[in-house]
């Protein structure tokens, strides 16, 4: 492949990447907001005093039926998107690993014979290897199961 169209495709997928990247910030700013007005519901029924709800009419049974299938879905989407998300995050990283290869010296330093490419690339390369990477960490360390739960316990 030319240099140049070697260069467009990655000006492609920069873009590409920086597009995501703005979406993903969208979408937790939105996700943000959804919180706060929950903490202050909970926090508006916590000081009333009515922690316990009360279902006085057939509507109020089937908006909490409503609710209890939407938080179950959402258990579920939750737990689909995160793992979408993951394996979207290891194919980019994989997709850049392929696209550069580090020359072995006959003369290595000690500290870099039992260092991975991809830590090589994490350390010193450009930092978009490093922000996937991290990116990577980040959502393999989630508590996927736990969130999962704790939105059916919820439901419950």
């Amino acid at each position: 492949m030319s240099c140049s169209m070697r260069g467009l495709v990655l000006n492609w997928r920069l873009h590409s990447l920086v597009s995501l990247i703005d979406r993903l910030q969208r979408m937790w700013e939105v996700m943000f907001e959804c919180h706060k007005l929950q903490v202050h519901i909970i926090t508006i029924t916590y000081i009333s005093g009515s922690a316990k709800l009360s279902f006085q009419s057939e509507s109020h049974r089937q908006a909490a039926g409503d609710l209890e299938d939407d938080l179950l879905n959402l258990s579920f989407s939750f737990t689909k998107w995160i793992n979408a998300l993951r394996a979207y995050v290891q194919a980019i990283s994989d997709w850049l690993h392929k696209c550069v290869s580090i020359e072995e010296k006959s003369t290595k330093k000690r500290r870099w014979m039992n260092t991975t490419t991809e830590q090589k690339l994490r350390n010193t390369g450009p930092p978009i290897y490093t922000t996937c990477g991290v990116w990577l960490d980040f959502l393999k360390e989630l508590p996927i199961k736990d969130v999962s739960d704790t939105i059916k316990d919820l439901a419950a």
